[in-house]
């Protein structure tokens, strides 16, 4: 069976003008609602960073220390959110792509034997420094589709002059 992906887009709560800085150079994994003052993570997050930092991808958890993780029991695998920012794709076309492939790659393997096209569930968010707008997108599918989110972050870059 073929899953059709889900894909929303939604206007976002703003992003802290720090938070924006640092997503200069790294896209930053987030807790489900940033602005709640305790943080919660999806419990794949450490797991996650560790991969991405081995494979030196371009990504940190928004917050340092022991994370509050909340185990989700479910046969969906459940990402962080994704903070990506103009500037790092302008500096970093690629950056969404290679973070992508690495969380599909961790994905299959996690499911294999289990799901031949696991289901995940992630967010991506993006903040545009131009209008001053953050937006949610939001992606429910196969493992296979994340391609599409790829798409979506290739239009978020700003145009070269």
């Amino acid at each position: 069976m073929n899953e059709e992906a889900k894909i929303t887009e939604e206007d976002a709560d703003p992003i802290s003008p720090e938070i924006c800085s640092r997503a200069n150079k790294v896209i930053i994994l987030m807790p489900e609602d940033w602005i709640a003052p305790k943080h919660i993570y999806p419990s794949t997050t450490e797991s996650l960073a560790k991969i991405f930092r081995s494979e030196s991808a371009p990504v940190e958890v928004l917050d340092s220390g022991p994370l509050a993780l909340r185990d989700s029991r479910s046969t969906d695998w459940i990402a962080p959110t994704f903070f990506v920012s103009s500037m790092l794709l302008s500096e970093n076309p690629t950056a969404v792509t290679v973070a992508l492939g690495i969380l599909s790659n961790y994905v299959y393997d996690a499911f294999r034997g289990l799901k031949k096209d696991p289901t995940v569930k992630i967010n991506l968010v993006h903040n545009d420094t131009l209008t001053g707008t953050t937006k949610k997108v939001r992606y429910e599918g196969p493992v296979s589709g994340l391609n599409q989110l790829e798409k979506i972050a290739s239009k978020w870059a700003p145009a070269k002059k």
